[in-house]
């Protein structure tokens, strides 16, 4: 092996060793999601847990139990969780045992492709977004299904019955509102980014105020992007957008795309029609609001390609993003 291919050999390691710091540090001990599986897998093993610690109470196993409930959420979660794993099977407590390796399964898939998608969009120089950012009812809804879960199992009879149900709503409740978020693929970027324009939006319309002008959507655009990427990275995105809403210039890529689901739509026949009207109405001052949604739309090209981008802002021309 030549000196320049120990090198190169060398600096593919040192990406990589920045790919894991950035995985485990920035990303993942922070809770941020990219993907429904480890959202819901997540979830799941927290339930999982729950099922032994109840499973410990029932029994009298207080000791195991203490040390579940304090420490499993901890950074020692992963050495406690193997250290019941090899107490249940000294001690052949098989119903902990058989929970605690699917609850290990499932943590280790969650895990390993939220970390393969993260090391795929890093290495393709792609934005990272949180899926979930933003989601504040959950907040409120995942304690009320874990204790409502909890209850389920320490209780019988027609209170048991009352905490099955309410935790069926909580977790059925729960599951929408993961899939609501990630389909089409473009909300996984458009609720998220539109969670953090509410903000940037408010402070822009007190300084506007302050000022005595109008609110400008360009500059609340480029504070948007700002959120995702460099200033400067930033900046020729929102020149891209800008032309490209200006100029109208997915013009054929649009009429390809409602050409296609013509018969689903409750457009009139005539799609040139509906286009031009987009084009003439996309240049007034009233409409310069759409440049957040251009912007918005370059990331989603990033991360999910051009088709996904063309059928945002369709939907967006509609009023049809949720």
């Amino acid at each position: 092996m030549t000196l320049g291919q120990d090198f190169r050999r060398y600096l593919n390691q040192l990406e990589e060793n920045e790919i894991e710091r950035y995985i485990n540090q920035e990303h993942i001990n922070q809770g941020k999601v990219t993907n429904l599986f480890n959202k819901i897998t997540s979830n799941f093993c927290v339930l999982l847990l729950i099922l032994v610690a109840v499973q410990f109470f029932k029994d009298a196993q207080y000791l195991p139990m203490f040390i579940l409930i304090i420490l499993a959420n901890t950074k020692l979660g992963n050495l406690v969780i193997i250290g019941l794993i090899i107490y249940a099977l000294i001690t052949r407590y098989w119903s902990v045992l058989t929970v605690l390796s699917v609850y290990m399964v499932l943590s280790y898939l969650g895990y390993y492709f939220e970390k393969k998608r993260i090391r795929l969009l890093l290495r393709e120089r792609k934005p990272i977004i949180d899926t979930f950012e933003g989601m504040v009812d959950f907040a409120i809804i995942l304690p009320l299904q874990l204790i409502s879960f909890a209850l389920a199992l320490l209780f019988s009879g027609t209170l048991s019955i009352i905490m099955w149900i309410i935790f069926s709503i909580m977790l059925l409740y729960y599951l929408a509102r993961c899939f609501y978020r990630s389909y089409p693929c473009y909300n996984q970027v458009h609720q998220p980014m539109m969670f953090r324009y509410a903000k940037i939006a408010a402070e822009e319309h007190l300084k506007a105020q302050k000022e005595g002008e109008e609110f400008d959507f360009s500059r609340a655009a480029k504070s948007l992007l700002e959120t995702v990427v460099s200033t400067d990275e930033a900046q020729k995105i929102f020149q891209r957008a800008e032309t490209r809403m200006k100029t109208f210039s997915d013009y054929h890529a649009f009429e390809a795309a409602l050409a296609k689901v013509r018969t689903k739509s409750k457009l009139s026949a005539n799609i040139s029609e509906f286009l031009n009207k987009v084009r003439n109405h996309i240049t007034t001052q009233e409409a310069q609001k759409y440049i957040i949604n251009y912007c918005i739309a370059e990331i989603i090209e990033a991360i999910f390609g051009s088709k996904e981008r063309i059928l945002y802002l369709l939907h967006s021309f509609l009023g049809k993003v949720r």
